[in-house]
Parts: structure tokens; sequence; C-alpha cells
């Protein structure tokens, strides 16, 4: 049997959950490359756009730089978040959503042993479960990977600000005084 016909036997939540899968990897990839094209020390990575930033606000008033910098702070933290909350939302969902598709399944199952009577086979039976428990298994095919980028891309964000508050902060020292922007 091939995946596609697997699919088919789960029926209509084996689809919206292969559409689930393939929004996973999209953003993951998108992601991907998000990051890294803005890595390191590059004119267009997070922690070079707040160190320049930084370095140009340094004659300013003490509160509007501090608001400056939050603002792109800010900025910039939504950029690098930008669609990681789906990753979390199919985590949860994919798994609930298989676990549905195992209880329709199954109640179809029971609905044909009920009116099958006497000559119901065990085989017809256990067909029906096993159809329906593709739909947990899919669920938890598709919510894997997205718990893994949901850690990954989280991880990712935690260390560029990380380093963003580290730059702003070296360019605070260098001017004597140390603030603190995160």
């Amino acid at each position: 049997m091939t995946p596609l016909e697997y699919i088919e036997k789960g029926g209509v939540i084996n689809r919206i959950l292969v559409g689930l899968l393939l929004v996973v990897l999209a953003l993951a990839i998108e992601r991907l490359l998000y990051f890294f094209f803005s890595r390191g020390f590059k004119r267009n990575s997070q922690t070079e756009r707040i160190r320049i930033r930084s370095e140009r606000t340094v004659s300013m008033p003490a509160e509007l730089r501090k608001e400056e910098l939050l603002e792109l702070g800010a900025e910039l933290k939504n950029e690098m978040e930008r669609g990681l909350w789906l990753f979390s939302f199919i985590t949860a969902a994919a798994p609930s959503m298989g676990l549905l598709g195992t209880v329709i399944g199954l109640i179809a199952s029971f609905q044909g042993m009920a009116a099958a009577g006497p000559e119901m086979s065990i085989q017809d039976f256990s067909g029906g479960i096993w159809v329906a428990m593709l739909t947990t298994a899919l669920g938890l095919i598709v919510a894997l990977p997205a718990l893994f980028c949901s850690h990954l891309f989280g991880r990712i964000v935690e260390l560029r600000l990380l380093k963003m508050s580290l730059a702003v902060s070296i360019t605070e020292n260098t001017n004597g005084e140390i603030v603190d922007y995160a």
C-alpha cells in the first residue's frame, strides 16, 4: 500500500493532517532561509542592526535612546518570531486531530459490527480499527517535526536576542555607562 492510499483510507482528517504537515515544512524552510541569511555580523543580521542603531544613538538623551533601542529590539524580535506560533499550534492540534480521526473510525467500526450482527467477522472489525489508527499515527508524524521546529527556532531567537543585548551593552560600555535594555 502506498502512502497516498494510507492517507485516503484515513479520510478527510488525514487530508487535513497532510495539509498541516505541508504548512510545517513550508514554514520550516522559510524560517531556515530567514535565519541563514540574517546570521552573524552581516549587515542584515539582527545583532549588527541593533549595534549600528546603538552607535548612531549614543549622543541622544538616555530616555530617547532607550526608547529607540527598545522599539528596534521589539521589531527585530517580532521579525524573528514571525510564524513560530504555528509550530506550537500544530504541535498541539495534530495529535488531537489524529485522536479525533481514530475515535470517528472506531465509531464507524462499531456501527458496522452492530449492523452486521452475528455474521460479523473479526477481520472486518480489526480492519476498521487499523484504518482508524492511521489518523493517530499521522497526527503524531505531523506533531513531531512541528515540535522540533518550535524548539529549534525558539532557541535561535533566544540566542540572537542575547547577542543583541550584548551588542547594546558593549556600545554602552564604550561610552562609560551600561544600561540594560533587555
